[in-house]
């Protein structure tokens, strides 16, 4: 039996249209997708099936336009179905049973399901207890897993709470919590780049490495997300999940085995050797900022005290990285569109400057490593080179990160999704910055667009004698 249905939650929602559903699209192309697959899927706006497919016929026209593949659109269509219902009502899910039973062709209960939340996470703990509730949390002769988007709750307590209604009704194995970062393709590499190449691990430390820095920034402004980003702001929408599961990645041991449960052990280990950060350190090493106009966007409190921009220092109690802090800079407004991940080797004071390893997450995926030359002449002069791998350079099509998701979601491969573990650690780090933020009021400056943010996050790392390398394509050229 291989019938899988992908309940998608959310269904007329930008997750949904701008990720999800393009995922399944191509996965459908690429002759990825479960052999009998059905897309099913639930929003509050009244739509029959033919409206809803009609709905994704426009929405994949406009995305891949002249390079849509009508074959692989019509098959998809055909096999897609639409309910509406408010998630909160008991006749939704009593409609979700009816039309399930009407697309499973094994018989009632006999399918693969996919129950994907994207939804506003205030409701999954009452989402998830419905589907418990109405036995959709098992089948009779076929699996059943559920797809949570970040964030895993508001702070620690809430991060707990809705562990505790996910595991009274689904088991571990069940439940994949996803960030989409783990997915891209560079991250992924990070480990073999690390744990394949000699030449790099046995640097990997603080005999070696000064420090790392982290670097998420957008050039553009919240868009129509207000009512999600004004509760959430970048320390919850960025720092708190992708940042640490890059700062994971990067210092995490090498795994004892490289399956799902010793890289995630791994990772686990390092996000609970993060040390938490005290008032003290906060108002040194931990910085906000707001971009100018945010308070004019459509929807935002004209009084918003929601941070469009963190600058912080973390540090992890771990032998290997003793006195090795990571800074992290995440912000929105600002010079680029740069996700990367500079790791700055110790100053021998033989060169102009230290040697980087930069990995760039995206949009171009890359690899560099700045290293020192003589220059051509009678001087014994150096002069900074650079070594670049780029992914492009490389024979295959990648996936996607949501396609990624999709597919380890259909194989039961939870390596790239985050443990309840993870998130109470990552959770244990962010809290006491989220408390003195609420109870000291602290400075929240406003920043003009295309520049690097509050000239506070340029202090904060100087006070340490470093200072921020700017995300480069030729590091040679940089300080």
């Amino acid at each position: 039996m291989n019938s899988s249905i992908l309940i998608l939650l959310g269904a007329t929602g930008d997750l949904a249209q701008y990720k999800i559903i393009p995922a399944v699209y191509e996965l459908g192309r690429r002759h990825l997708l479960p052999s009998h697959f059905s897309l099913l899927g639930n929003g509050r706006t009244s739509l029959s099936d033919a409206d809803f497919r009609d709905y994704l016929h426009s929405q994949l026209t406009a995305k891949f336009g002249p390079k849509l593949h009508q074959p692989t659109l019509n098959r998809l269509l055909s096999h897609t179905h639409y309910i509406q219902g408010s998630l909160d009502d008991n006749t939704t899910y009593q409609k979700l049973q009816l039309k399930l039973d009407a697309i499973n062709t094994h018989g009632p209960r006999c399918d693969n399901r996919i129950f994907h939340l994207a939804i506003l996470p205030d409701l999954y703990p009452i989402v998830v207890a419905k589907l418990g509730k109405f036995g959709f949390n098992q089948n009779r002769c076929g699996w059943t897993h559920i797809l949570l988007e970040k964030p895993f709750g508001t702070n620690l307590q809430t991060a707990r709470s809705l562990d505790r209604t996910l595991l009274k009704y689904f088991h571990e194995q069940q439940i994949f919590r996803i960030d989409h970062y783990l997915a891209k393709e560079t991250v992924q590499n990070l480990l073999s780049f690390r744990f394949a190449n000699e030449m790099f691990e046995p640097l990997w430390n603080r005999d070696y490495i000064d420090h790392i820095q982290i670097t998420m920034t957008e050039t553009t402004g919240i868009k129509n997300r207000s009512a999600f980003y004004e509760r959430t702001g970048a320390l919850k929408d960025v720092v708190q999940n992708h940042a640490m599961q890059l700062l994971a990645m990067t210092m995490m041991d090498q795994p004892f085995t490289l399956d799902a449960a010793g890289i995630r052990e791994s990772r686990r280990r390092l996000l609970e050797s993060l040390v938490t950060p005290y008032t003290s350190t906060i108002k040194r090493y931990v910085v906000r900022g707001q971009y100018r106009g945010y308070r004019q966007e459509p929807g935002v409190d004209p009084h918003s005290h929601t941070e469009t921009f963190v600058a912080l220092k973390a540090e992890v109690n771990h032998p290997r990285w003793t006195g090795v802090p990571a800074y992290i800079r995440a912000g929105k407004k600002l010079c680029r569109d740069i996700t990367d991940i500079a790791v700055i080797f110790k100053d021998k004071k033989l060169a102009p400057s230290p040697n980087v390893i930069n990995l760039q997450i995206a949009p171009k995926e890359s690899i560099i490593l700045r290293f020192f030359v003589k220059k051509p002449g009678p001087n014994h002069d150096l002069q900074p080179a650079n070594l670049k791998f780029d992914y492009q350079e490389l024979k295959g099509d990648p996936l996607e990160a949501y396609q990624r998701v999709l597919i380890d979601a259909f194989a039961g491969n939870l390596t790239l999704f985050t443990l309840a573990s993870d998130v109470e650690a990552e959770w244990r780090f962010i809290d006491p910055i989220q408390k003195y933020w609420h109870r000291e009021s602290a400075p929240l400056p406003t920043y003009p667009n295309n520049c690097w943010g509050p000239k506070a996050a340029a202090a904060m790392i100087q006070q340490d004698g470093r200072d921020w390398l700017p995300p480069s394509t030729d590091l040679a050229f940089s300080n």
